[in-house]
């Protein structure tokens, strides 16, 4: 019997990490979509890296930019 739960707990865990793995074409998109958005906001050569990890049941997602400039915004009241 402990054989067994041992085995589901396993399973269980391949099953987890199965779904949080992402493909090239997905670290991909993001790269691009979000070297896109910050250059809406920083002067930046593209050397930008990204870091996902699973924290629990959550993910740690982690940005790291060597940026130039932060671009100046003007505030506009709605």
């Amino acid at each position: 019997m402990k054989n067994n739960k041992n085995e589901i707990i396993r399973l269980q865990s391949i099953i987890e990490n199965d779904r949080i793995s992402t493909s090239d074409n997905f670290n991909k998109l993001l790269m691009s979509d979000l070297t896109d958005l910050l250059k809406d906001y920083f002067d930046f050569k593209d050397n930008l890296t990204l870091n996902i990890e699973r924290n629990g049941s959550c993910f740690q997602i982690g940005i790291n930019l060597l940026v130039t400039r932060i671009k100046n915004f003007i505030n506009i009241e709605q």
